[in-house]
């Protein structure tokens, strides 16, 4: 059987499982809870994200306010694309209009999530996102179990982001 069967075992049944931090066979995967909360990884693993719109500058003003509520500034621009980052070794989020010069549009089911470090963060962080023209996609409050806290909101291009933080008050 060449590796790209499908198999019957127990790992194909629950793909999750292979993460488990006791699992022999793949030694240094840490849980999801170890990784959401605290982690052992001291890398991101997402470099950055871009999303899409059609009027780069009202875009820049509404991110530059809102990021620049958790420390982000631009590292990088030209007059088609403009990028956000807290520092050299942080994830980025940058805006473009697109390279086949199509409209920008909203990817169903894409989201961007802003980590930070309380729910009064959340809180403050979702409201300046809807005062600065956004939409609410949900209003800031706990999520599931695990002390998950996030408010969910919509930019002025539609495209659908988060704030969240784990167990802090």
């Amino acid at each position: 059987m060449s590796g790209f069967e499908q198999q019957d075992s127990a790992e194909h049944r629950d793909p999750f499982r292979r993460f488990s931090a006791q699992d022999q066979r793949h030694p240094g995967y840490t849980t999801a809870s170890q990784i959401w909360l605290g982690g052992t990884q001291d890398t991101n693993m997402i470099g950055y994200v871009t999303l899409g719109t059609n009027d780069l500058e009202r875009a820049a003003k509404y991110y530059d306010k809102l990021l620049g509520e958790l420390g982000g500034k631009r590292f990088m621009g030209d007059e088609r694309f403009i990028a956000w980052s807290t520092g050299l070794n942080s994830p980025g989020i940058g805006l473009t209009k697109p390279f086949d010069g199509k409209p920008a549009s909203v990817g169903n089911g894409v989201m961007v999530a802003l980590a930070v470090q309380s729910n009064a963060q959340v809180d403050r962080l979702h409201a300046l996102a809807l005062e600065l023209g956004g939409t609410d996609e949900g209003p800031p409050g706990p999520r599931g179990g695990g002390g998950f806290y996030a408010g969910y909101f919509r930019d002025l291009d539609g495209n659908k982001l988060n704030v969240f933080c784990f167990g802090q008050s």
